[in-house]
């Protein structure tokens, strides 16, 4: 069988549904789970670079940020250069590109406002300039922010779907914007550049629906999805991070016949479901 490679796979959203994703439906391969020092004692086939540090607001610490951003990915880069791979995704973020008044798209240069964007930058720099001083099929992708049924528990949507159910007060900034992609329409667009990974060597792509949505229209979609008003404290004020224009361009993963089929109303709905049979077997 041949092996996938994936990081962040014990713990994280993304690498977590993209295991057990190939472990439904591409029973030729085998996963095997990365470590969290970045090495490689297979021989992958596919290497999928999910892991990462720094995205919650817990996450301050500057040196873990860069330790697991940039230095793990140096390692898993040096680990497996001697590997004939078909593709290695190495996985940046829509934070990169900072504050903007257009749509992102990807030849927009870095304005990073946090450390953790900041190393991601330079990871992705890094992996570019491996990709085309070591001649190597290396992919770099810049997700939006990924959402659907199995999202950590925390984020905005799981946070207003438990608020609806269980009559629970929730804090909202109503204006901050988001690029939603369900998680199922983020591993189909990954696999469409896994099939393609040696002729967009080096290149970034995006990975969004190419639609954004307030955090209040978000609101109204869950209280839509669950038939109850949530109990919402309106809180002001948006975080330095957050901003009033946050969506992908996403026109480069199209051109490769990719097309989300999940709208956010979808996402929601299946995350209600997913709660409710949770709640069920609780």
């Amino acid at each position: 069988m041949k092996e996938v490679y994936i990081s962040g796979a014990h713990s994280g959203f993304i690498g977590g549904k993209f295991a057990e994703d190939i472990e439904l439906h591409h029973p030729t391969f085998k996963v095997v789970k990365g470590d969290r020092e970045g090495s490689c004692h297979n021989w992958p086939y596919i290497i999928l670079d999910f892991a990462s540090y720094g995205n919650y607001h817990n996450q301050k610490d500057v040196a873990k940020v860069y330790e697991a951003n940039v230095i793990r990915l140096l390692h898993l880069l040096q680990h497996t250069n001697h590997i004939e791979y078909k593709a290695f995704i190495v996985t940046g973020t829509s934070s990169e590109y900072g504050k903007a008044d257009i749509p992102m798209h990807e030849a927009l240069l870095p304005k990073p406002d946090s450390f953790y964007a900041a190393a991601k930058t330079a990871g992705i720099n890094l992996a570019q300039t491996w990709a085309r001083l070591q001649d190597k099929p290396i992919v770099c992708i810049r997700p939006f922010s990924v959402t659907g049924p199995g999202e950590q528990g925390n984020h905005l949507i799981p946070t207003l779907i438990r608020g609806c159910m269980e009559g629970l007060e929730v804090p909202l900034v109503p204006h901050p914007v988001h690029d939603f992609i369900d998680i199922r329409d983020f591993i189909s667009g990954v696999w469409r550049i896994v099939d393609r990974a040696k002729d967009l060597k080096g290149e970034i792509i995006n990975i969004g629906s190419g639609k954004q949505y307030t955090n209040q229209e978000v609101l109204e979609m869950v209280e839509k999805a669950t038939h109850k008003k949530a109990a919402v404290r309106t809180v002001d004020g948006m975080r330095d991070y957050d901003k009033k224009l946050w969506v992908a361009d996403n026109f480069r993963l199209k051109s490769l016949g990719w097309e989300p089929k999940f709208t956010l109303q979808d996402s929601i709905n299946d995350m209600v479901k997913e709660y409710v049979e949770q709640r069920k077997t609780n």
